[in-house]
């Protein structure tokens, strides 16, 4: 979504509202947030996945929209919570 923050703040929006209706794992609103860069909102909807129980969250580390969090400590602690730490 580089340079198209509109359009990412547009799905964000869309995803928000069908989620008053139907579930959507937090892992989603996540990847968005990333994408955006809001890294703090990212990490949080993250932690929501794992209080869940989110199964996308098995994601986590493969994910490369993720790659900007690896450095900060929350993603790495959220790594060992899942056990995907090396």
């Amino acid at each position: 979504m580089v340079g198209r923050r509109e359009a990412a703040e547009s799905i964000l929006d869309e995803m928000k509202e069908l989620s008053r209706s139907t579930y959507l794992p937090p892992f989603w609103f996540a990847l968005v947030y990333c994408t955006l860069g809001e890294t703090d909102q990212a990490l949080g909807w993250l932690e929501r996945a794992v209080e869940e129980r989110d199964p996308t969250v098995s994601l986590l580390k493969p994910e490369p929209t993720f790659h900007v969090l690896r450095a900060d400590p929350r993603y790495q602690a959220l790594l060992q919570r899942l056990r995907l730490a090396p």
